[in-house]
């Protein structure tokens, strides 16, 4: 495998979020307190205790699909940037209990080819399911709640 790409929250869709212009529901979204562990999916970084968190149902698939789950989702409600480094593992999912799922082209969960790791295996494990040619693209999620954190690609 030639490395992989991280796909944050698109930036129209935090934007969007942030001024009002509904979630997936068309809800405005719920303003929470950080307890220093929700992670803003545009940015992917840790909102730090006390900040404000924009709380938000989000589906991360372009379509309506038997597996297109809609979730919730905390983004950085006055504006972050985008993460850039899609190179790298963020910081974020390093940190933390995660599944990774793979899908195939028709955004299937492609069965038996997902894996729970510590945030520290998380990348020998996107390399694995990657490397399937039938895997289309991952995600990354919380293992203990099943948010989702971003998308992952080939590189």
């Amino acid at each position: 495998m030639d490395g992989y790409r991280i796909v944050p929250l698109a930036s129209g869709d935090a934007e969007r979020y942030r001024t009002g212009g509904g979630d997936y529901y068309g809800n405005r979204g719920d303003i929470m307190h950080s307890d220093g562990g929700y992670p803003c999916r545009h940015c992917l970084t840790d909102l730090p205790e006390g900040k404000e968190a924009l709380l938000v149902a989000h589906r991360p698939f372009d379509r309506d699909a038997p597996y297109s789950e809609v979730g919730p989702i905390f983004v950085c409600p006055d504006g972050c940037e985008a993460y850039s480094r899609t190179s790298e593992l963020p910081e974020v999912i390093r940190r933390r209990r995660v599944v990774i799922r793979a899908y195939d082209e028709g955004d299937r969960i492609r069965y038996g080819h997902h894996e729970l790791v510590d945030g520290a295996g998380a990348e020998a494990a996107i390399a694995r399911l990657l490397a399937d040619p039938a895997t289309a693209y991952l995600h990354v999620r919380s293992a203990l709640t099943g948010c989702y954190h971003c998308r992952v690609e080939r590189g």
